[in-house]
């Protein structure tokens, strides 16, 4: 686990690890879980819209 300390401050700190294949990471109260992806959620509206505009969705 690795401790990150924004603009120096002693009380805040950011601690990071990974899972397996997420990343956990908590900023104070906060928890958050990061997942890798090895290709683009295309079942998201956005993702598969951009990817139809750049020419570049999987037929």
């Amino acid at each position: 686990m690795s401790k990150l300390r924004p603009f120096g401050k002693k009380i805040v700190a950011v601690t990071r690890r990974l899972e397996g294949d997420e990343m956990l990471w908590r900023y104070g109260p906060r928890r958050n879980r990061l997942r890798r992806l090895d290709s683009p959620p295309f079942d998201h509206p956005a993702t598969r819209a951009a990817a139809e505009a750049a020419g570049t969705l999987p037929g």
